[in-house]
């Protein structure tokens, strides 16, 4: 039992014993008695995570003391205050052997239930309420949540109100609390909360006629912000506004839409936030809302270029005689800005070389984020006949200048020579050509089929063209090719 190795740890004997502990904040008329063993030792324990120190005393029970003979009292007496030069180890063995005893009935029938594991009160009452975490994003608020900070508490009001719908604003605020009651009704003098009081930043104005209020302070006991008055009760009708939703947590709310469309319209935002949220909000919120999420996205940008030097030293110490090409240009500022990377790995390429099939295919796309750019890639052939990548790069635009240098990497990497015994597929595109012909002459250089279906496709609009005819088409030629 944990009761008995703390016993054990202090080297005294707690029979015959008061045990009393308070917390380092706590004054000494908060010292609470561990009156059941196990579980008040557990609540001890979950309390240190918070504080991480705690006071102990020990308290001699006279009626107990009085049970036994005099000298078997005092001996016991004097063994807590570290003298045992008057006991005998049997006598030791003996009390020992009570304490095991009178501890037995103290064992929690609770030992093995799983508590949340969230910061409890010290109430020596087994039922007192228990400070739990608030979940981030679930948008549930009640009494006795725990928070790390008042900006946490916030971030917690704000989910509420787009879970609930409901038009709440901040009517008292501070480093250590925060007041937060409906905004809908209209504003008259509040009365005074003595537990509040009037602290910096507090406003005077409440609210009256309807109950809805959340209030949240420090607690010095668990070191905590905690939630100690919810009225979760509104009186009045929502009117579809919210003062807790202002331009930069819409602009959070819609940053991963406007990193994959950086022309998303703010009347789009408007109506999504009117159909999930069931929040009314202006089309100048929203434009400066976009504003605000394009510059947290440029942010981001700017930060992550600056250290991709840092990310080539990492992926060589990582991967040792992997390739990593990083090309800046100088703008009209003159300042060195990214203009392309290349990128191949040393397992993909030795893994090619020795056990794939001596045939790769290169294409480009567009990089549809407001980075924008090319990205290239080749990729090969496993034996089981899987896709296997095999190197990739970003460069500005897909011309001639950065095909020849993509394949010239590749080559290098590869060891593809002249091209001679390896195949090539590839789409048509003009400067991929010209770029091949240059470095790999000999290579066997092949077009992508669904390429010269979509071309056909193209050059005869209107025309029925079977994929399936196309396919058995496509299959003659393999089989005239080989014969």
């Amino acid at each position: 039992m944990m009761f008995t190795k703390f016993s054990e740890s202090i080297g005294s004997s707690l029979y015959g014993q008061r045990i009393w502990y308070k917390l380092p904040d706590d004054d000494f008329t908060d010292l609470k008695l561990m009156c059941n063993g196990d579980a008040m030792y557990q609540r001890l324990i979950e309390a240190l995570i918070w504080t991480k120190a705690a006071e102990i005393f020990m308290e001699k029970d006279d009626d107990i003391g009085a049970s036994g003979d005099g000298d078997g009292a005092s001996g016991r007496g004097d063994r807590v205050r570290g003298d045992t030069a008057h006991n005998s180890d049997s006598e030791i063995l003996d009390e020992d052997a009570q304490v095991e005893h009178n501890l037995a009935g103290f064992v929690d029938e609770d030992e093995h239930h799983n508590d949340e594991l969230t910061p409890q009160n010290s109430d020596c009452e087994d039922n007192g309420p228990r400070y739990q975490r608030c979940k981030k994003g679930s948008g549930e608020l009640k009494l006795g949540q725990a928070f790390d900070s008042i900006s946490e508490f916030k971030e917690a009001v704000v989910d509420y109100a787009l879970k609930n719908g409901c038009n709440v604003k901040y009517t008292r605020w501070g480093l250590v609390k925060s007041e937060v009651r409906c905004a809908v009704v209209s504003e008259v003098e509040s009365d005074n909360d003595g537990e509040d009081g009037n602290g910096d930043g507090s406003d005077k104005n409440q609210h009256k006629g309807c109950r809805f209020r959340i209030y949240c302070s420090y607690e010095k006991s668990v070191r905590m912000f905690l939630i100690k008055t919810f009225e979760d009760e509104h009186s009045c009708i929502s009117d579809g506004y919210s003062k807790v939703i202002k331009d930069g947590i819409i602009a959070k709310l819609f940053l991963n839409d406007i990193r994959r469309d950086p022309t998303l319209k703010p009347k789009f935002m408007q109506e999504r936030l009117e159909e999930k949220y069931k929040v009314i909000t202006s089309p100048d919120q929203c434009r400066k809302a976009k504003k605000k999420a394009l510059m947290m996205i440029q942010d981001e940008h700017d930060e992550q270029f600056a250290r991709l030097k840092d990310y080539k030293v990492e992926v060589l110490k990582c991967n040792p005689d992997s390739t990593v090409e990083i090309e800046t240009a100088t703008n009209e500022s003159g300042f060195e800005i990214f203009d392309r990377i290349y990128i191949c790995l040393a397992a993909l390429k030795r893994t090619w070389i020795e056990y794939c099939r001596p045939i790769f295919g290169i294409d480009g796309c567009f990089l549809k984020t407001s980075v924008q750019g090319q990205f290239l890639a080749a990729v090969g052939r496993d034996s089981n006949n899987q896709l296997f990548p095999v190197a990739w790069a970003v460069v500005q635009v897909e011309n001639t200048d950065s095909w020849l240098w993509f394949i010239q990497k590749l080559k290098h990497d590869l060891k593809l020579l002249d091209g001679a015994g390896f195949t090539l597929i590839s789409d048509r595109q003009k400067g991929l050509i010209n770029a091949v012909e240059q470095e790999l002459p000999r290579v066997e250089h092949r077009m992508c089929a669904r390429h010269i279906y979509g071309n056909l496709r193209r050059a005869f609009p209107g025309k029925e063209l079977p994929k399936d005819c196309f396919g058995q088409l496509q299959r003659v030629l393999i089989l005239e090719t080989t014969t």
